[in-house]
């Protein structure tokens, strides 16, 4: 198949890099860069060259996107509703209150992200995820987006995970005709939430624990979101991760100086979803735009198995003064407790009178198994 990629800056080149090593043929467009973000990885192209799909990596290609879609293009990643959403605070809140959705602007509790990906009919893939904004585990480090990212695959169908949320989200992706991932972050604590944000860009880093999780190549779940027939995708295993890897003097400068990465082998190519990347001759660099590498991803039945494989294939890739955190699951734990606790992602047993009883095993109804 022919696969093209429109990136604002080179969020897209590592879902490029995945297509082209299962054997399409991919090209790519970056917009804002003048560094060679993503040269060897796919071939360069205008974002007017002919593709069975096109994929975009930002919401700002909204318009465009929807204009393809008029004419016929299989296109996913951006739409005018996904842009919204995004740049449109006043709409944003509008659209949650419409689908019942609290706003509690001083709610404390713990956050997490509720990721859905839906075929136009039905979600195909849903987990839950906690965000780390850290760059280093450090309380004093950087805040950046998604430095590391937890997620749980085992999802009750029975939890507040698809009555609160996913069951009324449908109708309204329905009615929008979205067609691919949708992210609602989530504040919640034992008796209440509020719905703080959404939104619906198919490259956002939280779309990598899916990749990382399921026996699908990347060339078929996207073909996944294209057909309203397409069954649910079975996770591999309970937990999935990704961490940031990058290189100063981010996040304090960017247009940096191209520094070589070494230990990128066709093994554990699988497990690395690139940004700020170049290909050539056989090396891989970074391009010297953002100083952001990209991610590492690894999956688990337990939590530390999940981050024991992304650390092992961390230390296999290397680049000068190469950073991240060094606790991906740092403080994680006590939020996936809760969230099973207060029954957003497994169900509650009732004792008569109707008080709370235990918990549901791990290994019951779960996910989308």
């Amino acid at each position: 198949m022919k696969f093209q990629v429109i990136s604002e800056r080179g969020q897209g080149v590592g879902i490029a890099a995945h297509l082209s090593s299962e054997g399409h043929a991919v090209a790519i467009h970056v917009e804002y860069s003048k560094h060679p973000v993503g040269k060897g990885v796919a071939i360069y192209a205008s974002t007017s060259g002919a593709a069975d799909i096109i994929l975009f990596d930002s919401d700002i290609f909204g318009e465009f996107a929807d204009e393809l879609r008029a004419k016929g293009q299989r296109v996913a990643g951006a739409s005018s509703w996904g842009q919204a959403l995004s740049s449109n605070r006043e709409y944003s809140h509008v659209l949650i209150r419409s689908l019942g959705w609290p706003i509690y602007e001083k709610l404390l509790g713990h956050e997490f992200c509720i990721s859905a990906w839906f075929n136009g009919n039905t979600y195909i893939g849903v987990y839950v995820s906690v965000i780390q904004n850290k760059l280093f585990s450090d309380v004093r480090s950087p805040s950046v987006p998604y430095a590391g990212i937890v997620s749980d695959f085992w999802i009750d169908k029975s939890s507040k995970v698809y009555g609160e949320i996913l069951t009324p989200l449908s109708k309204m992706l329905k009615r929008v005709n979205h067609r691919g991932l949708v992210n609602v972050f989530v504040r919640a604590n034992n008796t209440h939430y509020t719905v703080y944000a959404v939104n619906a860009t198919l490259t956002s880093p939280l779309a990598l624990p899916f990749y990382e999780n399921s026996r699908e190549s990347v060339s078929n779940i996207l073909l996944g979101v294209f057909n309203e027939g397409s069954h649910p995708i079975a996770p591999l295993e309970r937990w999935a991760g990704a961490l940031l890897l990058s290189t100063p003097p981010y996040p304090y400068k960017e247009n940096v100086t191209s520094v070589p990465i070494s230990g990128v082998e066709q093994g554990n190519l699988r497990h690395l979803c690139f940004e700020d990347v170049m290909h050539d001759k056989g090396t891989w660099a970074t391009a010297g735009d953002s100083g952001r590498i990209g991610y590492v991803t690894a999956r688990g039945s337990a939590v530390h198995e999940m981050q024991k494989r992304v650390y092992r294939t961390t230390r296999n890739v290397t680049s000068d003064s190469i950073q991240f955190r060094e606790d991906l699951c740092k403080d994680t734990g006590k939020v996936f407790s809760m969230l099973a606790q207060s029954g957003w992602t497994k169900r509650k047993q009732v004792k008569q009178g109707g008080e709370s009883g235990q918990l549901y095993s791990e290994h019951s109804n779960v996910g989308i198994r």
